[in-house]
């Protein structure tokens, strides 16, 4: 980074000392400009960065490498202040570990500011105390308080909760200026944050992965992942807090917020405020993964809060003195006036607020027309308001963006002489115009003239460069008549005059008829709206994305839309969500709510049919913002028609698709069935054609694109109502997936190894298959193999996956698209979808219909033998008589073992297929075993167990992939230790299973919930009542989440509901416990009719479920 001259010593009024070097990078990143270091004394050994923040001069110094600590932090202080003599106060910034509570939701990535509290200074050194009678030991480590001018300025900070924090926009600042940091230096995602209960100690290991998630406390996901401020103590050692029991006595006895070591070195000699990013929870459970973040976060709280201090006179004066903040901190409202503030404080301005809400572009204001002669040297005599839209009364939000373009643009917020020009861009219809005719309104006193004219082709824009000619009274003989003269000459008076002016180039999308048009100009500022990206660094100095409303924010918007109809915080929610935060498309649907006077609920019913909805989004919109007709079909159209055929017929494509995160592989089409996207040339054509509308957005540090939803819903109306064109996209879409995700082996064996693989197409399949669904209703699609073989593929990973009811929907699709498609020299697919049927219905127990479409499977695989197409000892044969070993089990283990064993021969007699089939024959080796335990022929269920584990483990170690079949034989072989009356070891064994599980089916699975319940079973033999309630609540909660319209968990609930209620009448709480049991009974009686009996047992709760879940 270019760095510029220093000031002098004197003039740096604030200190910023961190401990590591993370912190010391995330500081330098929010300086807003770099100086060259001054020179230092030899004795200082600090190695200092120094700049500026807003006005302030920052001094930035950092611990020595490895040397952490108060007497560390006492010592940089110490040199900071004696090389640098006029600072003010001193910032303590970095990380520290949290001490949340019921009352403190700390989370990971939030922010802690030292706050007096209870006589106490804010920070606690929480080493020295002494014991008192009576009262234990007491601490007497307080240090003293921050300056006032600090305290003032937090609590102004704080006052501004409804105006909103700066915060998050100076951690998007950061990571827009330095893309180095992106991805370590942001947050890590709410599911890596990660509370332990205090009494549960770290594992071991450089992760959590070990961690018993059972152990995890439960708290609320947040809505957004932006950091919290919170305000209190901070305890303060040379010594690393890492017990959570003793975290959490410091909290209760003083509330603490925060632990960390070097504050206590710096509060008693300098005037200094501590802030901490949080990074662990002071417990044994660290690890680095949020350092970076919550040094970040840190950052940026004390830019914000360096931003708000006073700029305070320091003519002959070097110490440190006090001003309140009530009268140093200009109001949001003072540094950018409103429409109602200044604009009507001045009446020539009133006069022209008045006038241009309602005066046609072409006509100018009755003020600027009476005289706007120019002097020689350019001067105006009277301000030009030229071609505004009329201002928008109900504009809402964007008052960060706001702030930027003032900064970027505004003439007094720097002394340089330079063009200054800013871009904001993003997709139509998101409200880019409707932002830069409010800043025009806010600012117009900041300039004397503002000449607003359309970009969206080179004859606005002549029109527009002819009208400003006009105005400014430019026109010389007949050269008003050649335009480029015309040009010329309003280009030589913005580049000649004195006077501060602003030039809107208003939907300027296509850049390349642009540069003619743009001033060559040392002053002046220039506001760029388009759907270009690229307009941000190939015309303007820098760029602003304008895009979509938060969650929160749609709400209000929404809400204030619909005025007076009453709508709660939930149902805007939902609304504002499913319009995917689109500005123009929530203006346009509260418009028809109100114009219909229907309910929400009336309307959501209508919103929800996708061709109802394509409808509404074709309706006129009364409450358009001012100079904006367009409804979001309409605006959609008009880009739409702009792009190449091969760009439409792509996003045609890519509207069948999950938009959230649309793989760029998935466009890759390596067999060239796409002809436009099968080289990287016209590839790379398309994407760039759709990106330079905002049409798709390319995700940061992601091989992903993203696309709009209601990007989504218009072109899905354009498209399917072309049969052709339908029928193309469907075609390519098809082709596409079916490239990329996974198929199975010819051995039918599971996908354990391709699981990361298919969960990166999933989404997409199950976007597609719902698209298919409804477009089929209306048009005659010509279905292929391709096409059922994807869906196939991909509802068998969905059920190995345990997400059962989506399988189901998967696979009848393709059951009935096959018999649509009428593929009769096929039929080997149609077996392949009885089997997963078959799968399914024994998953639900259901076991006679899973027999039934497993011998159907079988009878079409037997006619292949006959034919040629199979071999007699083909692995498919062999799994379709396990199949049906499985599903008789239950009833008939003695001819299940049978089955079983006549599958495994089939296998080991065909050396052909041995490499493919390994997976399969562990498995059959497993139910083998499972079958001898039910006949209770213990030794042989051991050795058919041990087999299998055998043969899965050899594979795990050539394949470096678990399987989870590990976790089942284990779980198998629990039972015979049972049997065996050897609790201990079956006890651990349980545990080896539930990590299994956990670690590859993830511990929200119905099978490893069925683990849950075994292991918790064995805790209560051995009287280990708490854990194996945890254990069995955590079951509860999975199968209670599972329940569906398609999925009846019901049997798992009532089971688990019979035995946890057992175990809390053994633990003494009898009254949680009789109501367990009694919701238990009646869930049975629900299932079997069956009245409730006083002796009930678990053992008659296990007839509910799965003989192999038991």
């Amino acid at each position: 980074m270019t760095q510029s001259p220093s000031p002098g010593k004197s003039e740096y009024s604030i200190g910023w000392i961190c401990a590591l070097s993370d912190e010391r990078v995330v500081a330098s990143a929010m300086l807003d400009e770099h100086y060259d270091p001054p020179p230092q004394p030899r004795s200082d050994d600090n190695k200092y960065t120094v700049g500026r923040i807003a006005a302030h001069k920052i001094v930035i110094a950092c611990l020595p490498a490895g040397i952490y600590g108060t007497t560390s932090a006492t010592r940089v202080a110490e040199q900071m202040r004696s090389a640098f003599p006029a600072l003010r106060y001193t910032l303590l910034v970095g990380i520290g570990g949290g001490a949340p509570s019921d009352d403190n939701d700390i989370r990971l990535g939030d922010v802690v500011v030292c706050q007096p509290t209870d006589g106490h200074g804010g920070v606690i050194d929480y080493t020295f105390g002494k014991f008192r009678s009576g009262q234990g030991f007491q601490l007497t480590g307080f240090s003293g308080k921050p300056p006032w001018i600090l305290l003032n300025t937090m609590r102004f900070l704080q006052s501004q909760l409804l105006q909103g924090s700066d915060l998050p926009h100076h951690l998007s600042t950061m990571i827009q200026r330095h893309g180095e940091l992106r991805g370590i230096f942001e947050h890590q995602g709410q599911e890596n944050d990660l509370l332990y209960h205090a009494s549960y100690p770290h594992v071991g290991g450089a992760d959590c992965s070990r961690c018993d998630p059972a152990q995890l406390k439960t708290r609320p996901l947040r809505r957004d992942n932006n950091p919290v401020i919170h305000y209190g103590l901070i305890a303060s050692a040379n010594i690393v807090m890492k017990d959570a029991i003793e975290r959490d006595r410091l909290r209760q006895d003083h509330g603490i917020l925060c632990f960390e070591m070097e504050a206590a070195g710096l509060m008693h000699g300098l005037d200094c405020l501590v802030i901490r990013g949080i990074c662990d929870y002071s417990d044994s459970h660290k690890n680095k993964r949020w350092q970076p973040y919550a040094a970040a976060t840190a950052a940026a709280y004390a830019k914000e809060l360096i931003c708000a201090i006073p700029v305070q006179d320091s003519q002959n004066d070097s110490t440190p003195h006090l001003r309140s903040i009530d009268s140093s901190v200009s109001s949001p409202d003072e540094r950018f006036p409103s429409r109602n503030s200044t604009l009507l404080a001045d009446p020539g301005l009133a006069a022209v607020d008045r006038q241009i809400t309602t005066y046609a572009a072409s006509d100018g204001l009755p003020a600027t027309k009476m005289s706007t002669s120019l002097s020689s040297y350019g001067i105006l005599h009277r301000p030009i308001y030229m071609g505004i839209y009329p201002r928008n009364n109900h504009f809402f939000g964007r008052k960060i963006i706001l702030r930027d373009i003032a900064k970027g643009l505004l003439p007094e917020m720097e002394d340089t002489l330079r063009l200054r020009s800013i871009a904001l861009h993003g997709i139509t219809g998101i409200g880019k115009s409707q932002i830069a005719t409010e800043f025009v309104y806010q600012n117009m006193h900041s300039f004397r003239a503002v000449f607003w004219i359309s970009a969206s082709s080179k004859d606005k824009l002549f029109q527009g460069f002819t009208e400003i000619a006009r105005e400014l009274n430019l026109s010389i003989g007949t050269a008003m008549n050649d335009q480029e003269v015309t040009v010329q000459l309003v280009k030589e008076w913005l580049m000649k005059t004195p006077e501060d002016w602003l030039l809107v180039f208003d939907n300027a999308n296509d850049l390349c008829i642009l540069p003619p048009f743009w001033p060559a100009s040392e002053r002046g500022a220039v506001l760029v709206t388009s759907q270009n990206p690229a307009s941000a660094y190939q015309l303007a100095n820098t760029g602003i994305e304008i895009k979509p409303f938060s969650p929160e924010e749609s709400t209000v918007f929404f809400r204030g839309q619909l005025e007076p109809m009453t709508v709660g915080d939930d149902e805007a929610r939902n609304m504002t969500e499913s319009f995917g935060y689109h500005t123009l498309t929530i203006k346009q649907m509260a418009s028809y709510i109100k114009e219909s006077q229907c309910t929400l609920s009336q309307f959501q019913e209508v919103y929800a049919n996708s061709t109802d909805r394509r409808q509404l989004l074709a309706t006129p919109n009364e409450l358009s913002a001012p100079g904006y007709p367009h409804t979001t079909m309409t605006a959609f159209e008009v880009t739409f028609s702009k792009l190449s055929p091969n760009a439409l017929s792509t996003l045609g494509i890519l509207s069948f698709f999950d938009p959230d995160r649309i793989p760029e592989a998935l466009l890759e089409d390596p067999k060239k069935r796409v002809p436009f996207l099968a080289s990287t040339r016209r590839r790379h054509t398309v994407m760039r054609d759709l990106g330079r509308y905002s049409l798709i957005e390319k995700l940061d540090n992601e091989p992903n694109l993203r696309l709009h939803r209601m990007v989504v819903d218009t072109i899905s109306k354009v498209i399917d109502h072309d049969k052709p064109k339908a029928q193309e996209a469907f075609q390519n879409a098809a082709a596409l997936l079916h490239q990329c995700f996974p198929l199975q082996s010819e051995t039918r064996s599971h996908m354990n190894e391709k699981w990361a693989e298919c969960e990166k197409y999933i989404s997409h399949v199950l976007a597609f298959n719902e698209r298919y669904c409804k477009l089929s209703e209306q048009v005659p699609l010509k279905l292929s193999y391709n096409f059922i073989e994807l869906l196939y593929c991909s509802a068998w990973y969905l059920y190995e996956r345990g997400r059962l009811d989506l399988s189901f929907s998967l696979a009848r699709s393709a059951k009935s698209a096959y018999h649509e498609a009428d593929l009769r020299d096929h039929r080997l697919l149609l077996a392949d979808l009885y089997s997963l049927q078959a799968d399914l219905y024994n998953e639900l127990t259901q076991a006679e219909k899973a027999e039934h479409l497993a011998k159907k499977s079988l009878k079409i695989k037997k006619a292949a033998v006959k034919a040629n197409v199979l071999d007699e000892h083909h692995p498919q044969i062999a799994n379709s008589y396990m199949d049906i070993g499985v599903f008789i089990a239950g009833t008939n283990p003695r001819k299940a073992i049978g089955l079983h064993q006549k599958a495994i021969k089939i296998r080991e007699q065909s050396p052909k297929y041995a490499d493919q089939q390994a997976q399969l024959l562990s498995l059959n080796y497993m139910n083998l075993g499972r079958c001898w335990w039910m006949v209770k022929e213990l030794d042989k269920a051991m050795i058919a167990y041990e087999k299998s584990l055998e043969i899965i483990k050899k594979l795990e170690n050539e394949t470096r992939t678990p399987y989870a079949q590990t976790a089942w034989t284990l779980s198998g072989l629990v039972n015979v230790l049972i049997d065996q009356e050897k609790i201990d070891a079956a006890s651990d064994l349980c545990e080896q299973s539930m990590e299994v599980h956990c670690k590859v089916l993830g511990p929200i699975h119905h099978k490893t919930a069925a683990c849950y319940n075994k292991y918790a079973w064995l805790l209560q033999k051995k009287m280990e009542h708490e854990k194996a309630i945890e254990y069995l609540r955590l079951s509860l909660n999975v199968h209670i989440g599972k329940q569906s319209p398609s999925i009846d968990t019901r049997p798992e609930i009532a089971r688990t509901k019979y035995q946890l209620a057992e175990v809390l009448h053994e633990h003494g709480k009898s009254e949680e416990g009789d109501k367990l049991k009694a919701e238990a009974q009646e869930l049975r009686f629900q299932l079997t009719g069956k009245v409730p009996e006083e002796d009930d047992t678990l053992e008659s709760y296990d007839e509910l479920i799965a003989y192999f879940y038991r």
